[in-house]
């Protein structure tokens, strides 16, 4: 029943989760000052040092010129697209909110900056940001695309709220508008995916691939379709065509995660524990806290006798999730095993 619970647990976390996935950011060709300044040479230097690889060089240009001048936007923004490249949202979002706070005008910049806010879960401010486009620049290509983007979170939130009618029907009417456009068709799919009609959920987003063959988000989306559907040879085929060729790191790491989640649980299935294990084990060294394949090694820890790992997995895992009680069950268990009946009980 455990495996069940946990194969569940990670199905239900690919659909909530997935709508940050449908964000689709553009980092090199915002709209931003043109180079002028030796401050503005520096921004340059790191931007092209990006372009070649040099992330080292780019951070150096990138702070050497918020030392000279704090509050030059291009250089506030270009640092928080070299943290978010690097994995590390929450320096990123710094950055980002400030060159926006900086540029009080620039509504483009403020949909480049809201795109990450919105990947970054923030959607009370990203909402913010679209309503103020929506009242200063009526009328605007930007304050189309305010809406549009105003509207696909609206209905992002009537999903998770459970109220999936109104979701489809909002999305089925900005399909109506956008019929070209991927990440409405996304929003659309995946409120297919969580009414459970998986059969409409996959048309949509193989309607994506075939107008973005390179598209990450659609492939995950449709592998997370197929790990609904029971269909995990199928999963694990889309899976792969990210974490092999996405040019995404984070992307990659994902399905990485997933392929190794996946084949921990199949192992187990068929009684392979030592293969469980391994394929568990790959996930750790990519993801340390993750909490279902903590939970899954740690059962395997103890049926093999080795109670200090069973121990530290599960620690780990009551950690992140306090309120776990089949962790904390297990734990128990593991402390009995040893004899260790007072914190066991």
């Amino acid at each position: 029943m455990f495996l069940i619970q946990q194969q569940s647990v990670r199905t239900t976390c690919a659909i909530v989760c997935g709508f940050a996935l449908l964000v689709s950011v553009e980092t090199s060709s915002q709209p931003l000052a043109p180079v002028s300044t030796a401050i503005d040479a520096l921004v340059e230097t790191g931007r092209v040092a990006v372009e070649r690889g040099d992330i080292a060089a780019a951070l150096n240009a990138y702070q050497d010129a918020l030392s000279k001048q704090p509050d030059h936007i291009q250089a506030n923004y270009r640092l928080g697209e070299l943290y978010w490249r690097q994995e590390q949202p929450q320096q990123a979002i710094q950055y980002f909110i400030k060159s926006m706070e900086l540029s009080p005008t620039n509504y483009s910049l403020h949909l480049a900056v809201s795109n990450y806010l919105e990947q970054f879960r923030m959607y009370d401010r990203a909402i913010a940001a679209y309503q103020v486009i929506i009242e200063r620049i009526p009328g605007t290509p930007e304050a189309a695309e305010a809406d549009k983007r105003l509207n696909l979170l609206l209905a992002r939130n009537y999903s998770s709220a459970g109220d999936v009618d109104s979701a489809m029907q909002l999305l089925r009417s900005l399909v109506d508008q956008y019929p070209d456009d991927s990440r409405v068709l996304q929003h659309l799919g995946f409120a297919y995916l969580l009414a459970r009609q998986f059969e409409a959920a996959a048309a949509v987003f193989e309607d994506v691939l075939e107008r973005d063959p390179k598209n990450d988000t659609a492939y995950l989306n449709l592998a997370t379709v197929h790990e609904s559907m029971g269909n995990l040879d199928k999963a694990e085929t889309y899976l792969a065509k990210v974490a092999d060729g996405s040019v995404d790191p984070g992307r990659r790491r994902e399905a990485q995660v997933r392929m190794g989640l996946m084949g921990g649980f199949r192992a187990l299935q068929k009684g392979e524990s030592e293969q469980a294990r391994l394929k568990l084990e790959s996930v750790l060294v990519i993801d340390p806290e993750n909490v279902s394949a903590n939970q899954q090694i740690a059962s395997i820890y103890r049926t093999n006798g080795l109670y200090d790992k069973a121990e530290k997995a599960l620690l780990t895992v009551i950690r992140a999730a306090p309120g776990n009680s089949d962790a904390r069950i297990l734990l128990g268990k593991v402390y009995i095993d040893q004899n260790n009946y007072v914190d066991g009980i």
